[in-house]
């Protein structure tokens, strides 16, 4: 998968966090079960005007595998109306190839 590919896949992600589309989130690999689609839900729902920004850190391709490097900017207003920023640590991930298009998978570690 090409670089710009990548970017698409990660584009989508943030505009899944955006729109709290869990079902777009289960079908690019970030929700991959039941228990985890109910965490999102429960993170969107205490999370009014979510914008997300997905910042790539370094795509790698090595073995015939594309890994991802990337953080996610979440702001948001807290229960009392304050703006709150919260940057993840880097998330890393395999960026795979399915029939449905590119998706992530969490890496084996």
């Amino acid at each position: 998968s090409r670089p710009d590919e990548v970017r698409g896949l990660l584009d989508r992600y943030a505009d899944a966090y955006r729109r709290r589309d869990v079902d777009a989130l289960r079908r690019i690999g970030q929700v991959t079960s039941d228990s985890q689609a109910q965490q999102m839900r429960d993170y969107f729902d205490k999370t009014p005007q979510l914008d997300v920004e997905v910042k790539i850190l370094d795509v790698s391709r090595a073995g015939g595998k594309t890994t991802v490097r990337f953080t996610r900017r979440d702001r948001f207003k807290d229960p009392t109306g304050q703006d709150v920023s919260k940057e993840t640590p880097p998330i890393e991930k395999e960026v795979v190839e399915t029939p449905q298009g590119l998706q992530l998978k969490a890496l084996a570690n």
